[in-house]
């Protein structure tokens, strides 16, 4: 943090930041709120401090359980997108809650969140292939569940921020981000294939390619977005009043995407670029009258509108059961996860535009008047 006054000596305070993909959403607002308000001058540095020091104080505005059943309901719309049934969204929002308290646990034992995510990957391709293996479920119903919670323990996060930092000149963040990113794609191979290699049948894991994936017809696939934007909202702390509008982002999300990629035949990847530029450049032109950070309009949507959960399902099975091809899907699912972040940098520029362009008057001399 830089605070530069004219009459008076700058300070700059520095604190080490680890990378994490947890996100705290009335955090960020208010942080936003006490940059903006230093930035304009409603508040001087002892303000800033004492305002800083409450916002560290600060404890998340929902329980526990509220966060993990939002958390839950993300999932089930993700898994309803990935061509699922309403059983199917049920499993997934139940493997999801086996999975959040699992990395509960592990967290507490302070132990790194690489081993973290090696255990939950397993957990999610574990508990998919023993409910298969009884007929508890269906493949279909399996692979729709296991989509949606593999995908939601990618470093969505990271990526994005990875992208927007790169695109932006950041290069050392960028370069920590993708660390990070690498270790955790690493650790979702490791658990994945461990257990392929545990199961006597590893085909269950990787039989991929002979289950198909459709996308929900848009009058369907509008209030699951919606109900999956907001309840990835709540699951990231964000206030009711933020709420609404994250369902209309992931409304929008989902259209554009839908209307791309399936009315204008566009590929998956770009279909997501032109979602994603259409959700920042909403954001970047609202956020500013709402005195919100953009990223708090955006993030609760990229989650449940823009997530290639099919795409990540299949390359990941793919490279347990060792069918060849699969460095191209999985790079083809990282291209897509990375475009997201590309476009939401170019829509907030897009966004922000108009208002950097217009022209601020000058103050008036006293002495004039």
């Amino acid at each position: 943090m830089q605070y530069a006054p004219p009459d008076r000596e700058p300070r700059v305070m520095l604190k080490v930041a680890r990378t994490s993909d947890n996100r705290d959403l009335q955090r960020a607002v208010a942080i936003y709120r006490l940059v903006d308000d230093v930035v304009s001058n409603d508040l001087d540095l002892s303000g800033a401090e004492r305002r800083m020091r409450e916002i560290r104080r600060h404890v998340p505005m929902w329980p526990w359980w509220a966060r993990m059943a939002a958390r839950a309901v993300l999932a089930a719309s993700v898994a309803l997108q990935a061509h699922g049934t309403l059983g199917g969204a049920g499993f997934a929002m139940g493997m999801l809650v086996v999975v959040n308290r699992t990395g509960w646990l592990i967290a507490r034992g302070r132990i790194p969140g690489y081993y973290a995510t090696f255990v939950q990957a397993a957990l999610v391709a574990g508990l998919g292939i023993v409910a298969l293996h009884y007929d508890v479920v269906s493949s279909q119903v399996y692979a729709s569940a296991t989509a949606a919670n593999l995908v939601l323990l990618l470093p969505v996060s990271s990526l994005v921020s990875l992208a927007q930092d790169a695109i932006t000149r950041f290069g050392t963040t960028a370069a920590v981000r993708l660390v990070h990113v690498v270790l955790v794609f690493l650790a979702l191979f490791a658990g994945i294939a461990t257990v392929g290699v545990l199961t006597k049948d590893a085909r269950i894991v990787g039989n991929a390619q002979s289950v198909r994936f459709a996308a929900l017809p848009i009058l369907f696939a509008l209030p699951a977005a919606a109900i999956g934007a907001a309840g990835n909202g709540l699951a990231a702390g964000g206030t009711l009043r933020l709420l609404p509008f994250a369902a209309l982002m992931g409304m929008l999300g989902i259209a554009v995407r839908t209307l791309a990629h399936g009315h204008f035949d566009l590929p998956s990847s770009l279909a997501v670029l032109i979602a994603a530029i259409a959700l920042g450049t909403v954001a970047g032109r609202l956020a500013p009258r709402l005195r919100l950070p953009p990223g708090a309009l955006v993030t609760p949507a990229i989650g449940a509108s823009l997530l290639p959960a099919p795409a990540v399902y299949r390359s990941l099975s793919a490279y347990t059961a060792g069918v060849p091809g699969t460095g191209r899907q999985l790079f083809s699912a990282l291209i897509t996860t990375a475009a997201i972040g590309a476009g939401i940098v170019l829509g907030n520029i897009l966004g922000a535009k108009k208002e950097l362009r217009e022209p601020h008057e000058p103050d008036q001399n006293p002495q004039e008047e």
